[in-house]
């Protein structure tokens, strides 16, 4: 069940992440506050979340288990990290919600940043893992 609900979020993260950058390529701006495209992906950001703390939720029990302990420290820890940026990205994301925001673009390149790494992470998380059932 852990493995699918990782599936999931990651799932999630890639359609969460794919709306803004899809509006960017296509209309060459951002999204403007409020604007459907933006509202859409606020609301599969919250999904993501949500995803993303079902799936710590299911992991938890099976931490003892062969095929966990199998993974190694390197593949839990990398799964700890990219839920804590997680929750990161998703406050930053919130923040940006306000409109009168006196630090919008530093806080845009915040967010932006946290995803970049947040992808990393998750990336690294799910070859350890892969790469542990495999061997």
């Amino acid at each position: 069940m852990a493995s699918w609900s990782g599936w999931l979020a990651a799932l999630f993260i890639v359609v969460a992440a794919s709306v803004p950058v899809l509006y960017r390529l296509r209309e060459g701006k951002r999204a403007a506050l409020g604007t459907p495209p933006l509202r859409a992906h606020v609301l599969l950001g919250l999904a993501t979340s949500i995803a993303t703390f079902v799936h710590t939720g299911l992991v938890l029990p099976e931490l003892g288990s062969e095929a966990a302990v199998g993974a190694g420290g390197y593949a839990f820890a990398a799964g700890a990290v990219a839920f804590l940026v997680m929750i990161a990205h998703g406050g930053l994301g919130l923040g940006l919600r306000d409109p009168k925001r006196k630090d919008r673009a530093r806080q845009r390149r915040r967010h932006a940043t946290t995803a970049a790494i947040l992808a990393a992470i998750v990336i690294a998380h799910v070859v350890l893992l892969m790469r542990a059932r495999m061997g």
